[in-house]
């Protein structure tokens, strides 16, 4: 009998160290676990906010410790070198809080985008810090590898690998590019939808960039393409909140424009917009133009249904066989369904890859002739 009862005790007392045992356990890791990425990033339009800083953060104030450490800190005097000295002959390109500077770096090129913190809000900050701490881990083919950073007291600075070709807006754009083929435009395509579908799905995160538009496409010596501009992205699982929409007009997604509700198919949305620039080498917004001939989107999706008025917004650069026309009209298609009105009629972005797209394997098999596509039938 009193066996039993020393055995109970001791099972009683066994039950209550582990108990204990487990709580100290689960104290502990939520205690020093911390979260992988912000989940909150900018909450601003870019045609508005990155154009105005109502709140300047001095580059004192950003914790250098927290861009991570698997990104390489790169010494101020070592961009110094790398760009002249930030020689004004070495800008790429300018924008409201940033310009851009080529490089040389290790024997290589590169991008070095210099923030001024004067002209910087605390949004713009968590961007940054966004763009260090998260954007640096991830690697794949088709979006800009960001290579490292630098604080220093007044600017701060992000090193990315340098694309020689320039960005797809201006090859479509611009009188001083070759106007590309419409093999290019159809690899163009994939590649952007491979690096969003990465951002998607692929990644131990997932992500929305909220920014896709043809500048932020960038265009390697290969014209290979890679999604670039991360400082807009936000993780799926923070896509339950809304907020001030924040990318670019004309590729925004309609619910995201009016309401904020964000999802993955607010990306396919701009895919769409993407798409159709390539179709057509228009631009997404001409502001010259009467408003009802401004934006891209509703303009595509009205003359599509029209076989005859489609064909007379086609880019005229292009010159095409049947078996470019055939797959022309397939990514067409792909845009008028990217662009729906609500996002549920939408396709998930893998959908754009394949893996094989029937539109990617018809151009692999065409021919070098090439007509105009005025000769070749719709049918």
């Amino acid at each position: 009998m009193i066996e039993i009862i020393v055995g109970s005790i001791l099972a009683v007392v066994v039950w209550v160290l582990l108990a204990c045992l487990c709580r100290y356990l689960l104290k502990r890791k939520k205690n020093t676990s911390k979260p992988a990425v912000p989940t909150h990033l900018s909450t601003h339009n870019t045609t508005d906010a990155r154009n105005s800083a109502r709140h300047s953060v001095s580059a004192e104030s950003i914790d250098s410790s927290r861009c991570v450490s698997h990104l390489e800190k790169i010494p101020m005097h070592v961009l110094k070198d790398a760009t002249n000295n930030f020689n004004e002959n070495m800008v790429l390109g300018k924008g409201g809080f940033a310009v851009v500077f080529k490089g040389i770096l290790n024997g290589e090129p590169v991008a070095v985008k210099k923030f001024n913190s004067a002209t910087m809000g605390t949004e713009q900050v968590k961007e940054f810090l966004f763009e260090t701490d998260v954007i640096g881990k991830l690697s794949h083919l088709n979006l800009v590898k960001l290579l490292g950073y630098c604080v220093n007291s007044t600017d701060r600075f992000l090193v990315y690998e340098y694309m020689s070709a320039g960005t797809l807006h201006e090859h479509l754009q611009s009188s001083g590019h070759t106007p590309l083929t419409w093999a290019q435009r159809r690899k163009i395509s994939l590649d952007v939808a491979r690096g969003i579908e990465y951002l998607h799905g692929l990644t131990q995160q997932k992500f929305i960039h909220r920014d896709l538009n043809p500048s932020n496409i960038l265009l390697g010596q290969d014209l290979g393409a890679k999604v670039s501009d991360f400082g807009l992205v936000r993780t799926i699982e923070d896509k339950s909140s809304t907020s001030k929409p924040a990318g670019t007009f004309g590729c925004l997604a309609p619910e995201y424009a009016n309401t904020g509700e964000l999802s993955t198919k607010v990306d396919v949305y701009s895919y769409g917009v993407v798409l159709m620039k390539i179709v057509t080498g228009r631009k997404v917004i001409d502001n010259p133009l009467p408003q009802k001939d401004k934006l891209l989107v509703p303009i595509f999706r009205t003359n599509f249904l029209d076989k005859e008025k489609f064909r007379n917004i086609v880019d005229p650069t292009l010159e095409l066989n049947g078996e470019d026309w055939n797959s022309l009209l397939e990514v067409a298609q792909l845009a008028y369904h990217c662009t729906a009105e609500e996002p549920e009629q939408r396709p998930g972005i893998h959908t754009c890859v394949g893996p094989y797209p029937k539109w990617w394997i018809s151009g692999i098999l065409q021919q070098l002739a090439l007509t105009r596509v005025s000769q070749v039938a719709w049918d």
